[in-house]
């Protein structure tokens, strides 16, 4: 049996024991790391809502997200609207290249002005 990951420092438990975990940075990140789907994704975006409450956000970091489905990607750009309507544009950093895929194909940059910043990382999976 694998061992489980350490819950992050300054993390907000998101779901199950192993994660997800959203957690605040410094300079305005918020990480959002382990897989988002429907199971958890109302746990995701409760703690999304506590993040934001106690920072002024403007950078997702999406390196330790391992997999999205579609609800996951559905509480990302709500944080990622949030973001734009406080400061007219959001940073999605460390998104894997199937995220950057489904972000366009789910038209989401349509509505939401995003800067991808930073290497696209692994494939990730997003379904």
């Amino acid at each position: 049996m694998g061992r489980r990951p350490e819950s992050p420092k300054s993390a907000f438990h998101a779901g199950t024991p192993d994660g997800p975990y959203v957690r605040l940075g410094a300079g305005g990140s918020l990480a959002i790391s382990g897989e988002i789907d429907c199971a958890t994704s109302g746990f995701v975006e409760s703690a999304l809502v506590e993040a934001f409450k106690q920072a002024d956000v403007r950078l997702l970091d999406l390196t330790g997200l391992t997999f999205a489905d579609v609800s996951g990607m559905r509480v990302i750009a709500a944080a990622a609207q949030t973001i734009k309507d406080a400061h007219g544009r959001v940073q999605i950093r460390g998104a894997s290249s199937t995220f950057r895929r489904l972000w366009l194909l789910l038209k989401l940059g349509e509505a939401i002005s995003a800067d991808f910043v930073g290497e696209a990382v692994g494939t990730g999976e997003a379904r």
